[in-house]
């Protein structure tokens, strides 16, 4: 994997995880995800085990109940990490995710294109694995796009109860009685359609105070979930664009500029 090019500008991203999941569950056990790890381990040296994520199932209908799903901490998820520790692949059954995280403050987010082809060449090597050892491919069923975005005060707000200038439509009324705003919890879902209303996928918007280094921050989480139809690039190419069009249309211009806000 080719190191990042520098960014120009350093926008408010801390993580990007880009990944798909598969229709069905691989035969992926310990003995190959042991062989897949020693694999990767020119580019990913260190081998951690974590639990696996559960199936992400994405409805047409968002208030429905998604059908139940069975559970199990067996075979594990595997994460395999960089030198640098900035770039993490993540492998289990039915997944595939790359993410890059800033781990030093002074790192620049290299951007999507970059996030993009890393996904790309990695899922590459690992379905040339899957080949070398006789396991037919998955089909693709969901892609998923998430960015983690820290905005600290200073950057256009001061104060939690300002979030009104932080999220588009989001307004903290002043009440009687003593009641003083101190913060929110932002949540917004947008489904995504065709020129036909044919569903394609979900954009999920969640955004919560928090403080780092005494400072209060407030912590975007904005993920695309797109249904894969073809391409698996040009439904990341997708994703890509519905998260862009989120943020530029929930975070405040005066929020954008401050801090650098570059979503790409």
């Amino acid at each position: 994997m080719a190191d990042p090019e520098p960014a120009k500008r350093r926008p408010p991203v801390a993580e990007v995880a880009l990944g798909v999941q598969f229709s069905k569950p691989l035969p992926l056990g310990i003995v190959e995800l042991g062989l897949l790890a020693r694999e990767f381990a020119e580019w990913y040296p260190t081998v951690l085990e974590q639990p696996p994520l559960p199936r992400a199932v994405e409805l047409e209908q968002a208030l429905a109940q998604p059908p139940d799903q069975e559970f199990s901490l067996y075979p594990p998820r595997l994460w395999l990490i960089s030198p640098q520790n900035d770039a993490l692949v993540q492998v289990q059954s039915d997944r595939f995710i790359l993410n890059w995280r800033r781990t030093r403050v002074e790192s620049d987010y290299p951007g999507f294109p970059w996030v993009k082809d890393a996904f790309l060449v990695e899922l590459g090597r690992f379905l040339a694995f899957l080949t070398s050892r006789k396991i037919d491919p998955p089909a693709f069923e969901m892609c998923e796009l998430t960015y983690v975005n820290h905005f600290p005060a200073g950057e256009g707000w001061s104060r939690h109860a300002e979030a009104g200038l932080i999220f588009q439509g989001i307004e903290m009324p002043k009440l009687a009685g003593g009641l003083v705003a101190e913060d929110a919890v932002v949540r917004f879902r947008y489904a995504v359609r065709d020129a036909d209303e044919a569903f394609l996928g979900r954009v999920h918007f969640n955004a919560t105070p928090g403080v780092a280094a005494g400072v209060p921050i407030y912590v975007l989480n904005l993920m695309g979930r797109g249904i894969v139809a073809d391409d698996i690039a040009q439904t990341v190419d997708a994703c890509h664009a519905w998260l862009t069009a989120a943020f530029e249309g929930l975070i405040s211009p005066a929020v954008r500029q401050a801090a650098g806000a570059e979503h790409a």
